[in-house]
């Protein structure tokens, strides 16, 4: 199926419209498709807006020349969380050889009403061997379900990346 096809209620395949942005808020982003993912529910989802790829193995100029849609300014994707060390919760976030993602800053709690129900992490992609690694343009936003809604697939989280070079 075209990646730029939408089904209507008719079961109808039809492009995506011109002008149309696909920018849901924090909340939604964990609300309406995160958590659905997780528990194996019927996504709200226009193919080809949320990919499903291991980010933590693709450097993110790699994604950007496959899955950037035109006039879009962020990627979205589901993705498993792997683990750095089998017996800690350390993610692993290192990309081929000597590339890496960096949590930058703190933690935000993402709120329904006054119901925390996801994180928010943000982290910026470094190229290089660890002690002469270069900061780049790219960004990207991780988020996770609270523990509480976490099921036996606490390991996906969906992340949003971009590029301060390609922002539109």
């Amino acid at each position: 199926m075209d990646p730029h096809a939408i089904l209507d209620f008719d079961g109808e395949v039809h492009g995506i419209p011109p002008g149309y942005k696909f920018q849901p808020d924090d909340m939604e982003l964990i609300d309406y498709y995160l958590k659905p993912k997780i528990n194996g529910n019927a996504l709200p989802l226009i193919p080809g807006l949320i990919h499903e790829v291991d980010v933590y193995t693709i450097s993110p100029q790699h994604l950007n020349e496959k899955y950037k849609r035109e006039g879009e300014h962020c990627m979205y994707f589901f993705t498993q969380r792997n683990r750095k060390y089998s017996k800690e919760n350390r993610p692993n976030r290192v990309v081929g050889e000597f590339s890496f993602w960096r949590v930058t800053g703190v933690d935000r709690l993402i709120r329904w009403n006054a119901t925390v129900i996801g994180t928010r992490k943000s982290l910026v992609f470094f190229e290089g061997k660890h002690k002469e690694h270069v900061k780049t343009n790219w960004h990207m936003q991780e988020f996770t379900l609270n523990n509480k809604d976490k099921s036996n697939h606490q390991n996906v989280s969906l992340v949003a990346a971009s590029s301060d070079a390609h922002a539109s």
